[in-house]
């Protein structure tokens, strides 16, 4: 049944059909293989899917369209360029951190890529940035989303290992601030050598203006963190709480959002929801085969008889996800391979936060590469260029990150000490 799952999964690979569609149907060809009960498929669909902890990606997904549709996000990026627009290269700068903000509300890269590369790729391009330079800052921003806060793939990765959501987020913001600022010295030293242009410091009084106009939208990723490390409420209901507090600011305080906006926010939040749930029912399915054919325990007996030292078997975990993420995206990757190394990095005594913020980090370099990388499909997309010129600008990016992971398995306590200092 194993060979019959990895060759269907090659096959359907290779005919191009999407990635959820190998793993349901590669699943489902393996199972009738095996002469299994097909009735058991919609079960397990079901039950990859049924956690009160899900409910929240739906809730940040809408909140992110929200803010999209009620102008919150061209505040942001005014912020963003008030911080650092002046540097060299200040535009891209700005376009990292306006990724940073967007990312704690919307916890989405891709909604990320498109919400602020809409504005900011255009930007860059009218300024005299090259175009594949641009796309790649962008592609390169809304990676961000993986780590901060309220981040998708957190969420899902503290369903499946059922740890602490809130100490996932206290754990990721360190490494989330290494990585920005990765990018961002990227970008300065490009701009030094390509002599892109420096932007003027605004006058203190616009900067004022600046701040207060977009002193709300900053307020909200404090509540979302704050409520649930502190307990106030759950991940879900965290979610709730952004929806409401984007829908008054757009719509009674800002005044922005139209009937019309709104209703295309709930549209574009039922799409995007729709694929990411569907992805992981799927992947469930798949995950579930596998631990019936004893597949997680034949791995990690080898490994654990073959490695024996913590740091080699973590690098050698993010060589094996590098590879993964070639052909899977992030939360199919998290359902999928982490049920299969979890058990062995626990053996090990590597901690299950180091592990999954290691993973958001790799995830970054997968969702900015091809063939998987979607931001990278997302931000060439909106400067009108070919993947292949986006690309060849992406590879100081992908190399930094891959230097963070590095950094951040050297210093593990990188991850644990915000979650230590507060208590999360």
């Amino acid at each position: 049944m194993v060979w019959i799952l990895l060759c269907s999964i090659i096959i359907l690979f290779g005919l191009g059909m999407p990635v959820a569609i190998v793993l349901g149907l590669g699943t489902t060809i393996a199972l009738i293989s095996g002469a299994l009960p097909i009735e058991v498929i919609p079960t397990r669909l079901l039950s990859g899917v049924d956690s009160f902890i899900l409910l929240a990606i739906p809730f940040f997904m809408l909140a992110g369209q929200i803010m999209v549709e009620g102008g919150l996000a061209q505040r942001l990026i005014r912020f963003a360029e008030l911080l650092v627009g002046w540097l060299p290269g200040g535009l891209g700068m700005a376009t990292i951190a306006a990724s940073v903000e967007f990312a704690d509300i919307s916890g989405s890269c891709t909604s990320d890529t498109a919400a602020i590369g809409s504005i900011m790729i255009p930007g860059m391009q009218k300024r005299g940035f090259s175009s594949g330079f641009a796309a790649a800052v962008q592609a390169a921003g809304g990676s961000l989303g993986m780590l901060f806060p309220p981040a998708i793939s957190l969420i899902i990765y503290g369903a499946v290992t059922s740890t602490s959501i809130g100490r996932l987020f206290l754990s990721s913001i360190i490494p989330g601030i290494l990585m920005a600022l990765s990018f961002m010295a990227v970008i300065f030293f490009v701009s030094k050598k390509k002599h892109y242009p420096v932007e003027k410091f605004p006058g203190f009084k616009e900067a004022w203006s600046i701040f207060k106009d977009g002193i709300l939208a900053l307020i909200a990723p404090v509540i979302i963190l704050g409520g649930i490390v502190s307990g106030v409420f759950t991940p879900t209901e965290a979610g709730v709480v952004a929806v409401f507090y984007v829908l008054v600011i757009t719509g009674l305080v800002y005044r922005s959002l139209t009937w019309e906006r709104l209703r295309k926010a709930f549209v574009g939040a039922i799409i995007t929801s729709s694929m990411v749930v569907f992805i992981i029912a799927n992947a469930s399915l798949l995950a579930w085969l596998l631990v019936t054919q004893m597949i997680p325990q034949q791995i990690s007996m080898f490994l654990i008889q073959t490695i024996h030292n913590p740091i080699v078997l973590l690098i050698g975990v993010q060589i094996f996800l590098i590879l993964i993420h070639t052909v899977l995206e992030t939360n199919s990757t998290i359902i999928v391979i982490v049920p299969i190394l979890l058990p062995i990095l626990n053996q090990m005594g590597i901690d299950p936060y180091l592990f999954g913020i290691l993973l958001m980090m790799n995830s970054a370099v997968g969702i900015i590469l091809p063939p998987i990388g979607l931001n990278l499909y997302i931000s060439s997309g909106i400067a009108g260029i070919s993947l292949e010129r986006a690309a060849k600008e992406i590879i100081p990016f992908a190399s930094i990150i891959l230097l963070d992971i590095m950094i951040v398995i050297v210093f593990p306590h990188l991850v644990s000490f915000l979650p230590n200092l507060i208590g999360g």
